[in-house]
């Protein structure tokens, strides 16, 4: 299977930390589109301790 690049886009992204007792955690921060930010933050987390935040700055 073969690949073509037919140029880029720009696209809404925002990073998303975990935080851990309001702490950041970098090795849990992923990218994600805008619009999927508030999914990803509605996925149950099991520990009560562990918050999500995403970033309000564009990069």
């Amino acid at each position: 299977m073969e690949y073509h690049l037919i140029g880029y886009r720009e696209n809404p992204l925002v990073r998303l930390d975990i935080m851990i007792n309001n702490d950041p955690v970098d090795s849990l921060a992923m990218i994600v589109h805008r619009d999927d930010c508030g999914r990803k933050l509605k996925e149950p987390i099991q520990a009560p301790s562990i918050q999500g935040a995403d970033s309000s700055d564009d990069w």
